[in-house]
């Protein structure tokens, strides 16, 4: 079955996005006769120097990397590195029939959360999760469970969000192991303060070629407000409050890529902030829409427990998945 990013068409766009940036101005300094004057404005460079470091050490404090990581070919997820086997080892893969269809986040040991059109229509019997990125390090499960929040219809309606419960625990190892933080009822994450992460074995390009990553790729994106997500120059009205989206020229999450993490790292922390929802079909110059997690951290929660006891009560016909 062909990957499941779900997209929509672009419009005509001839505007850019542009970076910008300050200039930098020169104190010149006169000489004086005096050593008494000299040595003043000697102290005045001193603090000037001083305060501008502290101004470029709090500005690298918000900088952050994965480590290990190493450059690849421009891909999707599109602007993509190849990913450290040992750097997202909550990553999962969903797959049907034996075929990867879309991604998915472990958030416990027999839990992982993914996008609900990813489950939607199909088969459960067919469905099984892998965790591990790295051949030897593999583990493959089957499904249990299935839970549909009970408000999804389509992905373009909101709630695209789905809880999958394994048959068994996963064994947790440093190449396994659950996303330390969901994000919260109270996070917003919609500030330049973040460093945020996308993750997926989706389509390298959007082209012809329709090749898809035999390693985990990752790539730095940008947290966007709604708002401007929601602009004329992006999505239009299409965005929702219960949406979050991220934005890098020549970046994006591409077919292959839904269900998958947006991931942002605050004081050394990695919070589970989006699952990957849908985007451009052109893969680039137009923000990924990924389902806010914080508005629905009750139910997740909630869900969560049902995969330990086994219910489901949420309505979802699983005859029809």
């Amino acid at each position: 079955m062909e990957n499941t990013l779900q997209e929509i068409e672009d419009g005509t766009v001839h505007q850019s996005i542009r970076r910008l940036s300050g200039k930098h101005s020169r104190s010149q300094v006169t000489n004086r006769s005096s050593d008494h004057q000299q040595q003043r404005m000697n102290n005045r460079q001193m603090l000037v120097i001083c305060v501008a470091l502290y101004s470029l050490a709090a500005s690298l404090s918000v900088f952050c990397a994965p480590t290990k990581a190493k450059n690849s070919e421009i891909g999707f997820i599109v602007g993509g590195q190849d990913a450290d086997p040992s750097t997202w080892p909550w990553q999962a893969k969903l797959t049907d029939n034996g075929q990867f269809f879309c991604g998915g986040t472990l958030l416990d040991s027999d839990v992982v959360i993914t996008a609900g059109h990813c489950i939607s229509n199909r088969d459960l019997s067919g469905i099984g999760v892998a965790v591990g990125n790295r051949e030897r390090f593999v583990q493959q499960y089957n499904v249990s469970n299935v839970i549909m929040h009970p408000e999804y219809k389509d992905y373009m309606q909101g709630s695209d969000i789905a809880i999958v419960c394994l048959g068994q625990n996963v064994s947790i190892s440093p190449e396994v192991s659950p996303v330390p933080e969901v994000a919260s009822l109270s996070d917003n994450f919609e500030s330049d303060s973040y460093c945020c992460f996308i993750t997926g074995w989706g389509l390298l390009s959007s082209g012809s070629t329709r090749k898809t990553a035999s390693t985990l790729q990752q790539a730095e994106i940008n947290i966007i407000t709604n708002a401007r997500c929601n602009s004329k120059r992006f999505w239009d009205g299409r965005i929702k409050s219960s949406n979050i989206c991220a934005f890098k020229k020549k970046t994006s999450a591409c077919e292959g890529d839904s269900g998958g993490p947006l991931v942002c790292q605050t004081d050394n922390r990695h919070i589970l902030v989006g699952v990957t929802s849908w985007g451009s079909t052109s893969c680039k110059n137009y923000p990924s829409v990924f389902t806010r997690l914080s508005v629905y951290a009750t139910w997740i929660e909630s869900a969560k427990r049902k995969c330990r006891v086994g219910e489901e009560k949420d309505g979802t016909d699983f005859s029809k998945l």
